[in-house]
């Protein structure tokens, strides 16, 4: 298994999807803290207290934007969290690229012929796999939490990174590990199925989106029904990330859901992968 592993971060190593997303959140965590910056600037703040901004059109829009106000960081420590309790949901869709590279390329590029030529043990191959994929995404989680450290510290200030600020990261970060795994478990499910990496991706995409409308429904229907939400993972990443003030019912909820998926798409992925003929156009 070590040397399957091996060969595949070689890879993916060598290829553009590390380079691409590491690319992608470095654009996001860069968009977002200029934007903070802009919206706390000073120029900013005259142009809704003369009624200058054409978006604030009553004291409704106004009180809005002084709630968002509210948020801007003042220094890197706060912007990190920022970025980790609100938008490290968003890595769930760049995980996806790991997936396309680690599992797809032997489907569209016919190197399975080779790998089942000396490892006749598909359950190792997608244990392998696995591991691989998990491990590059470990690699972009942190890659964000220190270009988040990195682009905060210089543009908000040095400052916010005590003890609390690691022990809350960290604690964080392994709350949110199993939701990652999740998604990442059943994207290769997903794979195993459509052999196809345009099709994993619409279904990955899609199914993300039907879910999440199928559970603000239900939860719509019915006050009973509001932990339902805490099965929405990109909802629930957030929720973990942000767990001083999140309830331990919400947070145990999520990661028991999230384990049921991880033991479920594998065990059904690798039946699948067992039994997959690769002899398809």
């Amino acid at each position: 298994m070590l040397n399957l592993i091996s060969s595949d971060i070689f890879r993916v190593r060598k290829g553009k999807s590390i380079k691409g997303v590491i690319g992608g959140i470095l654009c996001m965590v860069l968009f977002m803290a200029i934007m903070f910056k802009v919206m706390g600037s000073l120029s900013f703040m005259e142009s809704i207290s003369v009624g200058e901004n054409i978006l604030i059109e009553s004291e409704a829009d106004l009180q809005d934007v002084k709630e968002i106000q509210g948020f801007i960081p003042a220094n890197g420590g706060e912007f990190t969290l920022t970025m980790f309790t609100e938008a490290s949901n968003s890595l769930s869709l760049f995980l996806l690229a790991f997936i396309i590279a680690v599992f797809g390329a032997e489907f569209s590029s016919g190197a399975f012929r080779n790998l089942l030529s000396y490892e006749s043990n598909r359950a190792k191959i997608y244990f392998a796999r696995l591991l691989t994929i998990i491990l590059f995404s470990v690699i972009a989680i942190l890659s964000m939490v220190i270009i988040s450290m990195i682009a905060g510290s210089i543009i908000f200030g040095f400052g916010g990174m005590g003890s609390g600020f690691f022990i809350q990261l960290f604690t964080g970060l392994l709350l949110q590990l199993p939701i990652y795994i999740a998604f990442i478990s059943l994207g290769q499910f997903i794979l195993i199925f459509t052999k196809k990496t345009s099709s994993t991706i619409a279904f990955y995409l899609v199914g993300l989106v039907i879910w999440t409308l199928v559970i603000d429904i239900l939860a719509m229907l019915s006050s009973s029904l509001n932990w339902l939400m805490n099965l929405e993972l990109m909802t629930a990443l957030n929720t973990v990330a942000d767990y001083p003030s999140a309830a331990s019912s919400d947070i145990a909820v999520s990661l028991i859901f999230s384990a049921a998926l991880i033991i479920a798409s594998t065990i059904f992925g690798i039946f699948k992968y067992q039994r997959t003929d690769f002899d398809f156009a």
